[in-house]
Parts: C-alpha cells; sequence; structure tokens
C-alpha cells in the first residue's frame, strides 16, 4: 500500500499503510454497494424506515463489535471469508462513514433551523376564522399540495422499489443534505 501522503506525518508506520488499505476497500465496498450517484445509498435505505443513516450504521458497528466480542472470548471465527483483521478494519470504516453521516445530518439540522418559518395558506376547510369540530369537515387528497417545493412532480405512485412521495425528487440536484427525508 503507497503511504507516501502521509509521508510528513509522525507515527507508526503500519498505521498510515492502514489508512489508505481502508481508503481502498471503502472504494472497493463503493463500487459493489451503490450505483455511483451516492456513494452510501446503501447506508441511506434505513431511511425509508424514518432510521437516520448515521444511526443505521450505529447497527452495523454493533454487529460488528458483537463478532469482535466473540472472537476475543472464543479466539476462532467459523466464517472464513471475513477474518478478525477483515472485521475490525470493517468496524473503522463503518465509523468513518457514521461520523460523515451524522456530520451531514447535523448541517442538514442547523439548516433546517436557519430557514424562516413558513406561514400557512388558507384553504377551503382552514382559515384563520374557521371554528369546527373535527368532525366537522373532511379532507380529500385533491385537498393536500401535490409537491413540495422545488421537487418535481411524482410519478411513481407507490412504487415499493423506490420512494412514495416527492419527498426525494430532483435529488441529484440537491446538495447530500437536502436528500434526507421530511419528517
Amino acid at each position: 500500500m503507497p503511504t507516501e501522503p502521509f509521508a510528513d506525518y509522525h507515527g507508526h508506520p503500519k498505521f498510515y499503510e492502514l489508512l489508505s488499505e481502508m481508503a481502498e476497500l471503502h472504494s472497493n465496498k463503493n463500487h459493489d454497494y451503490t450505483d455511483g450517484s451516492d456513494p452510501f445509498l446503501n447506508f441511506r435505505l434505513c431511511e425509508q424506515l424514518s432510521i437516520p443513516a448515521w444511526k443505521g450504521v450505529l447497527v452495523r458497528l454493533g454487529d460488528k463489535f458483537s463478532r469482535i466480542t466473540n472472537f476475543a472470548k472464543r479466539e476462532n471465527l467459523k466464517v472464513p471469508s471475513e477474518s478478525f483483521r477483515d472485521t475490525l478494519l470493517d468496524n473503522a470504516v463503518y465509523s468513518l462513514i457514521a461520523l460523515i453521516l451524522f456530520e451531514e445530518a447535523q448541517q442538514c439540522q442547523a439548516f433546517v433551523l436557519q430557514c424562516p418559518p413558513t406561514t400557512p395558506q388558507p384553504s377551503k376547510h382552514f382559515s384563520p376564522n374557521f371554528t369546527a369540530a373535527p368532525s366537522d369537515f373532511t379532507i380529500s387528497p385533491s385537498d393536500l399540495p401535490q409537491t413540495f417545493p422545488g421537487a418535481q412532480p411524482n410519478t411513481n405512485h407507490g412504487s415499493a422499489a423506490s420512494p412514495t412521495n416527492t419527498e426525494t425528487a430532483g435529488a441529484a440536484d440537491q446538495p447530500p443534505f437536502a436528500r434526507l427525508p421530511l419528517r
């Protein structure tokens, strides 16, 4: 593994060799797990279940930690395709991915908090002077907005393989934190 980018750093040379190896591991797995549009596309799948991506990575870290602690107790592994070394490297890469996704979520949260509050627009069922019990009116789907500001119309209509609303439409044109699901 090349360690030239780290030539001016202090510390153990093997540490920097492992950093280079982790970068290559991340790149190779990214090639296998995503379509190239988003390097964390596979980690964002849990957002369809309203679980932030960084928390989804924590679950994977927990799995790796469980494997590590069981290895420490037994000193053997039954799955030969993933060594103890591989598990530790995966753990390190997952930690970095969790940090990136956590900081991305924090950026998104800060962005949302800085946005001015929107003023609700009166509709035929709701107005500032309207007072009624909830049973006095009904809302049909045609009363609801069909798109969010800046979103493209939804042509999906419920496919299980993709989002069922316009929250993520036009995501390729938005910064990464803007692709997070609306809550």
